[in-house]
């Protein structure tokens, strides 16, 4: 079973399961193996949240390469713009020289950004509670 397919999951009446998230969690990517072995909450109730592409790109950059920034298709999805689906590859810039390790689900680039270049998203389109996230700001880079 994939990550999107536990998203699907739904309660045995087949009305989706509305999502619960504590207020210690609100605003925030947190691991769910953490926050179930601590029991803020159940693998269940970790089902309930639709995985989008946006959730997928803030995790990747805060927890499978801190230090990144979400660049290219992603980075225009975290704006608010329909450029990626589910699925798709998540797109993040590291600066040059550093150790990253291919992961699937990921392209990544080598580059320097200029500190101007990057936004930091709070509470933007779709950010759905889920904190800040990283990105190349696409009004700068477009062009």
């Amino acid at each position: 079973m994939t990550v999107t397919d536990l998203a699907r999951v739904r309660h045995p009446s087949g009305v989706p399961v509305p999502p619960r998230r504590p207020a210690n969690l609100r605003g925030r990517v947190f691991r769910g193996s953490a926050v179930v072995a601590a029991g803020t909450l159940s693998s269940g109730e970790l089902r309930s949240s639709p995985v989008t592409h946006e959730l997928r790109a803030a995790a990747a950059a805060r927890l499978l390469v801190p230090g990144s920034v979400v660049s290219g298709r992603s980075a225009a999805v975290l704006w608010g713009l329909p450029l990626a689906q589910t699925d798709d590859d998540v797109e993040l810039t590291v600066p040059p020289g550093s150790n990253v390790c291919r992961m699937p689900g990921l392209r990544l680039r080598r580059g320097a950004l200029e500190p101007g270049h990057i936004t930091v998203r709070r509470g933007g389109a779709g950010d759905h509670g889920r904190g800040d996230s990283r990105g190349a700001d696409p009004r700068r880079d477009a062009g």
